[in-house]
């Protein structure tokens, strides 16, 4: 008879061991049938905020119906005069064509005004996504682009044109209202854009690998056209439409 000071034998051990054991081996045999059954969600790191900016972009890139094309657009040109395309921002909050062309002509010098050949607003100053062609595309034949100061090693690598030529006079300037160093840029500018840069690319034989960005290609250092306007996402919208 056990009293109160009774202590397991050996072979007792044994047997409280032997059911720990099998206890155990089922509690982890529970445990695992239950991870089967109802997986946890995985725990994905946070995308960090470039990836934000990015996930936001593309977003943006397919929220808005492209516009039609405007008719305006269609200027006739020298054959081949046009080898490439320069996206551009006005740094700005807001803006229209009258307010730059002042700005052009003041701070820059520049008599024949807004230097880029197309706008495109971005609801403050002008229509959200309202496109216009300034006087340097609609009277190109008199008037040269503003919006551009390349290397000779660039002009021939990038656009295959002569290092002694104008940069103005062979690449389209497509400039963005707004700031897009601190901000992205609108649905409806990005739709315009898009329709815009397929319309020129299709009126004047322009590759995707003619369009750059404007601190791609200037011969100073600029942060134009912030780094809110991702190129290699508007590429990619254009070649897969």
């Amino acid at each position: 008879m056990r009293g109160e000071s009774w202590r397991p034998n050996h072979k007792e051990w044994l047997i409280i061991l032997e059911w720990t054991a099998v206890v155990l081996f089922l509690l982890a045999a529970l445990y695992f049938l239950w991870f089967i059954l109802f997986p946890p969600e995985p725990i994905l790191p946070a995308p960090a905020p470039d990836e934000f900016i990015r996930l936001e972009f593309r977003q943006r890139l397919r929220a808005a119906p492209l516009p039609a094309p405007d008719p305006a657009w269609a200027v006739e040109a020298r054959p081949d005069r046009w080898r490439g395309i320069v996206l551009h921002h006005t740094a700005t909050e807001g803006g229209d064509p009258d307010g730059i062309d002042r700005f052009h002509r003041t701070a820059n010098r520049w008599e024949n005004g807004l230097g880029y050949h197309f706008l495109i607003g971005n609801g403050k100053g002008m229509n959200d996504g309202e496109v216009v062609a300034g006087r340097r595309w609609r009277e190109q034949e008199k008037l040269p682009g503003a919006h551009v100061i390349m290397d000779d090693a660039l002009k021939k690598s990038l656009f295959g044109a002569p290092g002694d030529s104008q940069a103005n006079d062979f690449a389209i300037g497509v400039a963005l209202v707004g700031n897009f160093q601190n901000a992205l840029p609108t649905p409806a500018q990005l739709a315009a854009l898009l329709t815009l840069l397929n319309f020129l690319r299709s009126e004047y034989n322009l590759g995707l690998t003619s369009i750059f960005g404007h601190g791609q290609v200037s011969a100073g250092k600029t942060d134009c056209p912030g780094k809110g306007l991702l190129l290699d996402e508007i590429l990619l919208a254009l070649a897969n439409p």
